[in-house]
């Protein structure tokens, strides 16, 4: 299979996002038949039944033959699989990347495909639009949304379009909204604030023009529900960052960059050395005395590199200290503790509480993101712009007080 896949004369090239997931399963199973039974565009059943590596082989097969319209169902039940596969692993950013680019080439097929495949590409959009929208609503940060508002921006038009002219004002107005989000990127500190406000405000008048659904049809009120969540979801993000800054702003007056600097450097390494503590605790609590073999077992380059660097410094331990004890997760990285951290969330979820429900894996997970910002480049003694340090502090700050809140060290 080519690096690029082109369909329809050529006319439609595969996103690369999902060329390269399909090409890694690709040969790991050659046989797609079940009994004998070819699949048709209508028969699912016989498609949900293969293996991943199945499936690459009949999407390999169908674009080599030109069977253009096989290949595009057989990626999309690719995908659902693929998605399941990450939401396991609890890697919402890669099933909601992929779910958009399938949505994407869903809806540019449908212009091109045979009759007779219409009605199963339509459901299969339909579908996944929805859950495109619903997984809109996973996000951290402000900051994660806005780096995947491409992926954000294809799911909303592409629904915009599944969903019907019902639905036509509220997509538009979240569209513009978007929009205006994307050039909070780019602009600054000194205009942000409003921006922000301004769509904090476009959020609100759109939640309230969001309709009743007693009355209406089964699927129309659950469309309208997700748009809701979405919209909601959207508008507490706009709310994190705009406290964020006010709590950036505000807690920095009076002191000078080099006092920030080292406030920032001392709390992010508070935060390093008290989930170092809660991690082991917790693991310790799950896997009893053999916790570090879980995480040999589980992240096995994470330990061969803290093995590494232990023995590493082996020599100098032994000649310069007295003592003898070696803590193994003291050569645990930034990242480490937030994947240890994440894989395990249902250990951790009381702890790292920031009041957002179902979102606060997310808004951890983003939290730590935006310190190891600041916490590389400190540590490599580079310098940061101030206002990374500032809202480092901010981030810091709120997770050391949800561990003080939970108390149990």
């Amino acid at each position: 299979m080519a690096s690029e896949l082109k369909i329809f004369d050529g006319m439609i090239v595969i996103p690369p996002r999902l060329v390269d997931v399909i090409l890694r399963e690709e040969g790991q199973m050659a046989h797609l038949y079940v009994g004998d039974k070819k699949p048709q565009p209508d028969d699912f059943d016989i498609l949900q039944e293969a293996s991943l590596g199945e499936l690459a082989e009949w999407i390999q097969r169908s674009v080599k033959t030109h069977q253009d319209a096989d290949a595009v169902l057989a990626i999309s039940v690719f995908i659902d699989k693929k998605r399941e596969v990450f939401l396991r692993g609890e890697n919402l950013d890669i099933g909601f990347a992929l779910l958009s680019d399938v949505l994407w080439l869903e809806h540019q097929a449908m212009e091109k495909i045979p009759t007779r495949y219409v009605r199963s590409l339509t459901h299969r959009i339909s579908t996944h639009s929805e859950q495109a929208i619903q997984s809109g609503t996973c996000f951290g940060s402000l900051d994660a949304f806005l780096q995947k508002q491409t992926d954000v921006s294809h799911c909303l038009q592409v629904a915009q379009t599944a969903w019907g002219p019902e639905f036509n004002i509220a997509f538009g107005q979240l569209c513009n909204i978007l929009t205006e989000a994307g050039n909070l990127l780019t602009q600054k500190d000194a205009t942000k604030k409003t921006a922000i406000r301004n769509i904090l405000e476009s959020l609100h008048h759109l939640n309230k023009s969001i309709p009743e659904v007693k009355n209406k049809s089964v699927q129309s009120q659950k469309r309208w529900r997700v748009l809701k969540e979405f919209d909601d979801s959207l508008l507490q993000l706009v709310q994190q960052e705009l406290l964020l800054s006010a709590s950036a702003q505000y807690s920095s007056q009076g002191l000078d960059y080099k006092s920030i600097s080292q406030q920032a450097q001392a709390l992010i390494g508070e935060v390093e050395t008290r989930l170092r503590e809660i991690v082991q605790l917790k693991y310790r609590e799950i896997y009893g005395d053999s916790w570090a073999q879980h995480i040999q077992a589980k992240h096995p380059n994470m330990y061969n590199n803290w093995v590494h660097n232990m023995q590493r410094d082996e020599p100098v331990r032994t000649a310069y200290s007295e003592s003898k004890q070696v803590n193994l997760l003291d050569y645990a990285y930034f990242d480490h503790l937030t994947e240890l951290i994440t894989s395990q969330w249902q250990a951790f979820r009381e702890i790292l509480d920031f009041g957002y429900s179902e979102r606060n894996k997310a808004v951890f997970y983003d939290k730590m993101v935006q310190i190891a910002k600041v916490r590389n480049p400190l540590a490599h003694h580079r310098d940061v712009a101030e206002n990374e340090l500032l809202r480092a502090r901010v981030l810091c700050t709120d997770i050391l007080l949800a561990l003080d809140r939970w108390g149990g060290m």
